[in-house]
């Protein structure tokens, strides 16, 4: 077990778009942990803006409250329908008929730039900056998202 989900929020942050609130984890060692899902860095792909680089979010005003992951991004799921017998035994265990076999895997739209911030609430050094590591998900725009891999682990 990597996490002991917290009830407590954690404090709100003010990022150049807007105020964000994410949630506190409290990890099996004691320590704590800062997360922030689904904030968003760019304005949705849809109409004018389908197929070309993405634009600067509009900023808010509001406290936004990041406490899941955000959507996934449109894909296909022909990575499952080419290993044989995985759409059945899927579909069976998810209890759906495989003309819906799309919906189990998760919801798919297009407001799904955003990003995850994990931050360890510890610091053995208040002077000295934390690493930072970006990581961004593959996948070939087939399978899976952040919410596959993300984990309140990777702070410590």
């Amino acid at each position: 077990m990597g996490a002991v989900a917290s009830a407590v929020r954690s404090p709100l942050i003010e990022t150049k778009s807007g105020p964000v609130r994410g949630r506190e984890y409290l990890l099996n060692d004691g320590r704590v942990v800062d997360m922030y899902m689904g904030i968003p860095y760019a304005e949705p792909p849809v109409g004018k803006l389908r197929f070309q680089k993405p634009q600067p979010v509009t900023p808010w005003t509001e406290e936004m409250d990041c406490v899941k992951f955000g959507p996934r991004c449109p894909q296909t799921d022909e990575y499952f329908a080419q290993v044989r017998g995985i759409r059945q035994w899927i579909c069976s265990a998810h209890h759906v008929m495989p003309f819906q076999f799309i919906n189990i895997v998760g919801k798919d739209e297009a407001n799904c730039l955003t990003l995850n911030v994990f931050a360890p609430r510890w610091r053995q050094d208040e002077d000295k900056k934390h690493a930072v590591m970006v990581w961004v998900h593959g996948g070939g725009f087939s399978i899976h998202s952040s919410s596959n891999y993300g984990d309140t682990s990777i702070a410590r």
